[in-house]
């Protein structure tokens, strides 16, 4: 099996956006996010932010261009899939105050499942997913909740995400939500 120890990750600010003057500060909340929080739960490589054009893509686009069928689906803040190359994209929507949340959310889930497709006891990985509207400072900036492994198993003792806020397994925080995987699809 390969083991993946670092994944680099790249902006793409479209044409007509500023980069955010947060942006750095905002990568460093995630890096230390992921290196201190989430790996202590979940088998991620670390993240490093690079200019190289072998890093995973991470659109920054307006709201409006995120939020279309063509990139997300209507209303949402962020995702990620992979590409026909087989490589993981991610795209997240740059006008609103809290896009480094998107941001954190989207980078953690595509750590955690690049394809969208990892069956976890009949649901899909998608670790931020089930408390999605539960986002917390870390350093000054925005960053999302997540569940456990243990969110996903029946039966399992917690605890079950960072903050705390599910109380047992595959119950949703306040805005979450949660697809169940249908294996007889795959």
């Amino acid at each position: 099996m390969l083991v993946v120890h670092h994944i680099a990750l790249r902006l793409i600010v479209s044409a007509g956006l500023m980069l955010h003057p947060a942006a750095p500060r905002v990568q460093r909340a995630i890096v230390r996010q992921v290196d201190s929080q989430v790996a202590a739960h979940w088998p991620v490589a670390r993240i490093v932010w690079s200019d190289s054009p072998t890093a995973i893509p991470v659109h920054v686009l307006s709201l409006r261009v995120v939020g279309s069928k063509r990139w997300c689906g209507g209303g949402a803040g962020g995702c990620h899939w992979l590409g026909s190359d087989g490589q993981p994209i991610i795209a997240v929507g740059a006008q609103s105050q809290d896009w480094s949340g998107y941001l954190s959310h989207e980078v953690i889930e595509t750590l955690i499942d690049p394809s969208g497709t990892r069956d976890l006891y009949g649901r899909l990985a998608e670790a931020c997913d089930p408390v999605a509207q539960n986002w917390y400072r870390l350093d000054g900036t925005w960053v999302t909740d997540f569940v456990y492994p243990a969110w996903f198993k029946p039966g399992s003792a917690g605890p079950y995400d960072y903050l705390n806020i599910t109380h047992s397994p595959g119950k949703l925080g306040t805005g979450g939500y949660q697809d169940s995987l249908d294996i007889k699809a795959m």
